[in-house]
């Protein structure tokens, strides 16, 4: 399966992103807003849509917090990843979740048309997969007539 399949199902074509000098409190309540765990990292003052700075997730916010950061005080810039492994649409899922186990990554910034068109986290990918495990199981539940796959019948 290729993610842009993933990206069409999942996103709505905005990626949430923050300034890179927002305090980590100001990161965390932006995430519960946008229910996201990961934020594009940016310079809101000299905002260019191909010019990310960085990625913020939660992983980097609970690993400032567990070194003694003040979350009013320090920046979203000292504690974001810099440097990106980026996927694009045309990508394989099975390729991308190697990639992610391998470098321990929790997300993936998604490239497609030059510009950042999501951010795709390991819970995504194994959604839409078991999503597509149930559909074929229902199909062939339907096809074979075994049991499971009548949902009117009564046991």
């Amino acid at each position: 399966m290729k993610l842009s399949k993933i990206v069409a199902e999942k996103y709505n074509g905005s990626v949430p992103s923050i300034d890179y000098r927002a305090t980590l409190r100001e990161a965390s309540k932006m995430m519960r807003e946008k229910q996201c765990a990961a934020l594009m990292v940016t310079d809101l003052e000299h905002f260019d849509p191909l010019q990310y700075k960085g990625l913020f997730t939660a992983l980097q916010f609970v690993g400032a917090l567990a070194g003694g950061a003040d979350p009013d005080r320090d920046k979203v810039g000292d504690y974001m990843l810099m440097r990106l492994i980026v996927a694009t649409g045309e990508d394989d899922v099975e390729y991308l979740k190697n990639v992610m186990v391998r470098h321990k990554l929790t997300h993936l910034p998604v490239i497609q048309n030059k510009k950042v068109a999501a951010i795709i986290s390991m819970a995504d990918i194994l959604e839409v997969e078991n999503i597509e495990k149930d559909i074929k199981l229902h199909w062939l539940s339907d096809f074979t007539g075994a049991p499971g796959g009548d949902r009117n019948q009564v046991f």
